[in-house]
């Protein structure tokens, strides 16, 4: 694929965890995500905090396995 003109620079992108982290700054009470049972009724909530404290502890779990990235 060729950039053109009106492709932002790719440092212009953020990366999934900066836009988790960015949400969690700014809307942290705010649902990210709802788990449906079956498919169809709602079971369980995850706030953008919850789910960036989650992803962090992941990462953190990673790390030290040399999983970085």
């Amino acid at each position: 694929m060729t950039a053109t003109a009106l492709d932002p620079p790719a440092t212009a992108l953020p990366t999934l965890p900066e836009v988790l982290r960015l949400r969690s700054r700014t809307q942290p009470d705010d649902v990210a995500y709802v788990f449906l049972h079956n498919g169809e009724t709602p079971a369980q909530t995850l706030t953008y905090r919850q789910l960036d404290d989650a992803a962090r502890a992941r990462a953190a779990a990673l790390d030290p396995a040399g999983l970085r990235g």
